[in-house]
Parts: structure tokens; sequence; C-alpha cells
């Protein structure tokens, strides 16, 4: 990748992956209290393992990003 190739990909995603952090921050905090165990059907996570999943998965991908880990098996 080109010097001017990576430039315009940090201009083009940074704003993006400096949001993300709010959005699922505002995500999280939408699941109400008391239904943090709903489940749309038994074999299905409930609201606060999926809201889990969602933060867990962020960091996963940053951290493989920044190691250079990401595709990796």
């Amino acid at each position: 990748m080109r010097p001017d190739q990576a430039e315009f990909l940090l201009r083009f995603l940074l704003p993006q992956l400096q949001s993300e952090p709010a959005i699922t921050k505002k995500i999280m905090c939408a699941i109400p209290p008391h239904k943090g165990d709903y489940r749309p059907d038994l074999r299905c996570k409930s609201a606060l393992e999926l809201a889990s999943h969602i933060a867990v998965s962020e960091i996963w991908f940053m951290y493989d990003v920044i190691h250079r880990r990401f595709g990796e098996t």
C-alpha cells in the first residue's frame, strides 16, 4: 500500500472507528435492566449476552488489527 492510499484509508475509516464506542454504549444502555434476560427464542442469546458479544467483538477486532492478527485462525 502506498502512503497516499494509507492516508486516504486513515482519513476515511478513523472517524467511523472513533464513533463506534459511543454507538456501542448507546445500544448497551438501551437494554432495560429488567429485560436483560429476554430471548426471542430459547436457542437465542439473551439481550445482555448479545450486548456483551457486541462489546467483546469490538475489542477483539481492534486488538487483532493493531497486532496484525486479523484473519488468522
